[in-house]
């Protein structure tokens, strides 16, 4: 349940937060994808090309500047360290539209993290940034990623095939859609 909430920083509870990322986050950010490579590497095509904390500082300057289009990324903050990201990407705010992306420290895994990041940020989609429509996409075999938007009420849309290459393989994403409408009727 989130208890406070602005456009910079959401409280869900006493060990749980959400902030936007900062310029001052490169390291830690940069340390995270280091501990997690690996296991990243087989979900997320952007992790081959983060080779040094400048790779993360350019990154988080990226996401600071698509924040007048729409997008915000935080950082998941769990017990006052970063153990994730999550955040609206691709906005078009025109079509008030955006999708969601997030990952999580191997340590930080199963402790419902993700879930309740996901469901803060859904808050403030539909709440503060008036998006009508929020998409996650996942790979199938991510079954991890694949119960977040299952369990917050996101419709299964079907699967894109060969949306995105990762390894240099081309490879099927989920598409799960939650509509304002939806959302309402779920959080009046």
């Amino acid at each position: 349940m989130v208890q406070s909430q602005d456009m910079d920083s959401i409280l869900i509870n006493s060990e749980l937060s959400l902030r936007l990322l900062t310029e001052n986050d490169a390291a830690e950010v940069f340390a995270l994808v280091q501990a997690n490579r690996q296991r990243l590497r087989a979900w997320m095509p952007w992790v081959d090309s983060t080779r040094t904390e400048q790779d993360s500082l350019s990154f988080i300057r990226g996401c600071i500047q698509a924040e007048s289009k729409g997008d915000r990324q935080f950082a998941i903050v769990h017990r006052n360290r970063i153990a994730g990201l999550v955040g609206f990407v691709r906005s078009t705010p025109h079509h008030k539209s955006s999708m969601m992306g997030y990952w999580l420290d191997e340590q930080e895994v199963g402790k419902g993290l993700v879930t309740q990041s996901v469901q803060a940020l859904l808050n403030l989609g539909f709440n503060h940034l008036a998006f009508d429509r929020i998409i996650i996409r996942a790979q199938p075999s991510n079954t991890r990623s694949c119960a977040v938007p299952q369990r917050l009420g996101f419709t299964e849309e079907g699967i894109q095939p060969k949306a995105e290459l990762l390894n240099g393989v081309h490879v099927d994403l989920m598409v799960y859609v939650l509509l304002r409408s939806q959302w309402e009727k779920n959080h009046p």
